[in-house]
């Protein structure tokens, strides 16, 4: 899975796979500065509609800035992203990426503003190739 996977499908869930190669200190909308530290990041998220166009949004860092996840995407390089297409479950999702990368909320609240979750941004060590099979595991044992 080291192409984006961008499903057409006009509704569903996405993760979108970053990475930082030194801390940065980063002023995230209402949650502040942010300092988040170096590693991989998975970003969980949903669209109601469109969600080849948001994923296509979330990869351009020039943009204005609406969501949490636009002011990390400044800082932060793309590494690839996942669809789950027709697919609901936001919060679930998120849980399961945690722990399938091995991972922690990288920062209370981080995108899950309309939640209840504590947060869906999710910050690992592991390396990229070894989060990429994590996550087309994930995929393909269903549910998702």
């Amino acid at each position: 899975m080291s192409q984006d996977d961008i499903n057409t499908s006009d509704s569903g869930l996405y993760v979108i796979v970053m990475s930082l190669n030194r801390p940065v200190k980063v002023r995230v909308g209402a949650l502040g500065m942010v300092m988040f530290g170096r590693g991989a990041y998975l970003y969980t998220g949903s669209a109601r509609r469109y969600l080849k166009k948001r994923m296509e949004r979330h990869r351009r860092r020039k943009k204005p800035l609406r969501w949490h996840i636009d002011y990390f995407r400044k800082v932060s390089r793309w590494e690839f992203s996942v669809s789950f297409a027709g697919h609901s479950g936001e919060c679930e999702l998120a849980r399961l990426v945690e722990q399938a990368v091995d991972g922690a909320i990288a920062h209370s609240r981080f995108g899950s503003s309309d939640c209840r979750c504590p947060g869906h941004l999710i910050h690992t060590t592991m390396g990229i190739k070894i989060i990429s099979a994590n996550l087309d595991i994930l995929k393909r044992r269903g549910g998702f």
